[in-house]
């Protein structure tokens, strides 16, 4: 999985152990977390069948990350909030088609190998643009955490250097920054958010 490691549960891991590829990869390997239940009656039944449907899953969630990139790029909030149902709701079913193959070992066993091929090519490519997905709004993150923390540390820099002004016995006179004439907050970027 191009030097990343997902936590998987003993069972899960057994599972994706047993539908390894040849290169001993996984061959569908994706996890949504707190993921709602799936109508299962208008999906597949037959693994040829899933193995079709993940791989136009695997091409509709490539196309909705690419859509995402963009929508980041060009700060798009708006097509991002309409992008996101969508991805969850496509990604909910290919999870629980994936996991109905995995679990089908004798299904799996049957795929011939050109089908196999396609399906290994459509998760690889889905696996990569998630991979990039992932860093790209790690390092969005960190670029703006820094950011916030430059402005914080310019504004209390400025609480701190400013000189204050009072009137003291009518006439206008200079407090200097050590001696503060009302207690002010520091600004900082909470990190719980």
């Amino acid at each position: 999985m191009a030097g990343r490691s997902l936590k998987m549960s003993p069972g899960a891991r057994a599972a994706a152990a047993a539908s390894a590829g040849n290169n001993g990869d996984p061959i569908v390997e994706l996890r949504c977390l707190n993921q709602p239940k799936v109508d299962k009656s208008g999906l597949p039944t037959s693994a040829a069948e899933r193995a079709e449907v993940l791989i136009d899953l695997s091409k509709r969630l490539v196309h909705m990350y690419e859509r995402e990139s963009v929508a980041l790029e060009r700060n798009r909030l708006a097509d991002l909030a309409k992008l996101i149902p969508e991805k969850h709701k496509t990604s909910v079913v290919y999870e629980e088609i994936a996991r109905q193959l995995r679990v089908d070992q004798a299904g799996m066993a049957e795929l011939d190998d050109d089908l196999r091929g396609r399906l290994r090519e459509a998760v690889a490519e889905l696996r990569e643009i998630a991979n990039n997905r992932f860093d790209d709004l790690r390092r969005r993150g960190q670029a703006q955490h820094y950011l916030v923390n430059v402005i914080a540390e310019a504004i209390n820099q400025s609480i701190r250097g400013a000189s204050r002004y009072t009137t003291h016995r009518g006439q206008l006179v200079s407090v200097p920054a050590t001696q503060s004439l009302v207690a002010v907050p520091a600004v900082s970027f909470n990190q719980k958010l």
